[in-house]
């Protein structure tokens, strides 16, 4: 779960272009990721009082998307 909430920024730096970099688009994968685990009502507030729990509820929550989209 450690990995799941980092963001990393990768960049592309082509010389031949005057643009110093370009985002990949996996910026918007993860945005819209988190976007949909936030319209989930229980994740919009922490109820839980232990991080195992947090955790749990967030890995429910995607659970739940996954199988919207069956």
């Amino acid at each position: 779960m450690s990995n799941f909430l980092y963001h990393h920024t990768f960049l592309k730096h082509d010389p031949k272009e005057k643009v110093f970099f370009i985002p990949f688009s996996k910026r918007w994968v993860i945005e819209r990721t988190l976007a949909w685990l936030d319209n989930d009502r229980r994740l919009c507030r922490n109820y839980e009082l232990l991080l195992e729990n947090s955790e749990n509820m967030v890995k429910l929550s995607a659970i739940k998307i996954l199988l919207k989209k069956i």
